[in-house]
């Protein structure tokens, strides 16, 4: 997926409105949370992005989802704006990108992890050592299995990709023959 500036111009305005990392964190989650709720689909996309729809009852929509998600007031009012300038529909990739300025002011980082299997909690934690003394922060793994690797992991850690799965190994050496 290409980047959205305008979700990261976002993200980096809420962000810079809050001083604590534990409340940065707080807004992520109700803003991810909200994103969940409020724009699920293609369809409810269209719904913040109508005229149709007044902008009273986006914004009550909105706060209500709020309210129950007990959001920041910090939120409550950014929300507010995306309301105001039709931006909710933008939503999910404010979110996504609001928990990027998270990571990197937290040092954290995110690797996706494919393997074959499932990881056990030995492994898991074996793999998120390697990788943390690799890119000096804190990682977190998104798990997932593909079983048509056959055997091994790949991963992807910020803009590197780790291949040691089994298939990847047969593909470079089906490449070389190629040659």
């Amino acid at each position: 997926m290409a980047r959205n500036h305008s979700a990261a111009r976002y993200a980096e305005a809420l962000a810079s409105l809050i001083e604590k990392d534990a409340d940065l964190e707080a807004a992520a989650g109700a803003l991810k949370g909200l994103a969940a709720q409020a724009v699920p689909d293609h369809e409810a996309r269209l719904f913040w992005q109508s005229l149709r729809a007044g902008r009273d009852a986006k914004q009550k929509l909105a706060a209500r989802i709020l309210e129950m998600l007990e959001a920041p007031p910090v939120v409550r009012s950014f929300v507010g704006v995306l309301v105001a300038n039709s931006r909710m529909g933008h939503l999910p990739e404010i979110a996504d990108a609001l928990e990027g300025v998270v990571a990197e002011r937290l040092g954290r980082t995110v690797a996706r992890v494919t393997s074959a299997r499932p990881l056990t909690e030995a492994q898991a934690k074996a793999l998120r050592g390697r990788l943390a003394s690799f890119s000096g922060k804190e990682v977190h793994l998104e798990k997932r299995v593909d079983e048509n690797l056959i055997g091994g992991v790949r991963v992807r850690l910020e803009n590197t990709v780790f291949d040691d799965s089994v298939r990847g190994r047969l593909d470079a050496l089906v490449a070389r023959f190629d040659k």
